[in-house]
């Protein structure tokens, strides 16, 4: 079942101008309450884009989804759902109501969390967790979210909260691969990490430009696998990692990155000048704590 938002209002002159007002009234007051929700949501940034649910994760778990649309406060169950389409700047915010909604090895087939038609631009943010786990506790699965953004385009995810800091085996691996639009990342929070759980995470990213901080200061097998391959124009890169001891812990992780940037290190780290270690031609900079 298609699902549209109209927005389109037709009065008399008489009570235009006193409906302008009153719209844009209710515009501010939805906008504040807003960026106060912190579910996740899917964002329009051109007109008519159509969210599609039809063989993705999402549809597949309908029945565990609950949908609401921008300046409402009603949510309903997506189950039965095939679309939904967006004017500009509207959001589409998703909670998981029970069950989980994540990616098991039987749905390795299905790519994505959800697909857009045309590929329209979008941005995404709010905690993915509360999209995908019906219940408060963080603690993330092995897979949960391999692939789930696969090549969508995806503009912004800086607002995406992941807010798990102890991860699981290859639970972002290939999230954003192939996102070739996405020009700001979420926060990588995770302090403890697991077999390839960072693994080709933002392979073919070619637009990525925000800085990437990775907290965590021991790595494992896998970890950081081919991240960054081919991001073409990310430039900085925050590591406080100390235990640098094994190729298989960041290969290749800054292939195919801009010539020149920065690379914040741990001062007890030895890293290697390679593909494996800090890209040829960046400047390196030893810190204690954070960096402004």
């Amino acid at each position: 079942m298609p699902i549209k938002i109209h927005r389109n209002l037709k009065a008399s002159d008489n009570y235009r101008s006193h409906i302008n007002e009153l719209n844009a009234k209710i515009i501010g007051y939805s906008n504040i309450i807003k960026d106060c929700i912190d579910d996740f949501y899917i964002e329009a940034i051109n007109d008519d884009t159509t969210i599609l649910f039809t063989d993705t994760i999402a549809g597949i778990y309908s029945y565990n989804l609950e949908y609401s649309l921008d300046y409402t406060f009603s949510w309903y169950s997506l189950d039965g759902v095939d679309e939904i389409t967006l004017g500009a700047g509207d959001r589409l915010y998703l909670r998981c109501v029970r069950g989980e909604v994540i990616k098991y090895y039987a749905d390795v087939h299905i790519r994505r969390f959800f697909r857009v038609l045309n590929y329209k631009r979008i941005n995404i943010g709010g905690n993915l967790h509360k999209a995908t786990y019906n219940h408060s506790s963080v603690k993330i699965k092995s897979y949960s979210y391999h692939n789930f953004f696969l090549s969508l385009p995806i503009v912004d995810a800086s607002s995406l909260i992941l807010p798990a800091t102890t991860l699981a085996e290859r639970c972002y691996e290939l999230m954003f691969q192939d996102c070739s639009q996405m020009v700001a990342a979420p926060k990588l929070p995770a302090t403890t990490l697991a077999e390839g759980c960072y693994s080709s995470m933002f392979t073919n990213c070619g637009s990525l430009i925000t800085p990437i901080e990775l907290p965590a200061t021991t790595l494992v097998k896998d970890c950081y696998f081919r991240m960054f391959y081919n991001c073409v124009k990310l430039t900085e890169i925050r590591c406080h990692a100390t235990n640098i001891a094994k190729d298989s812990f960041t290969y290749r992780w800054t292939y195919g990155v801009s010539t020149t940037g920065t690379f914040y290190k741990n001062p007890n780290a030895a890293w290697t000048r390679d593909f494996n270690g800090i890209p040829f031609g960046w400047d390196v900079v030893d810190y204690n704590g954070d960096i402004e």
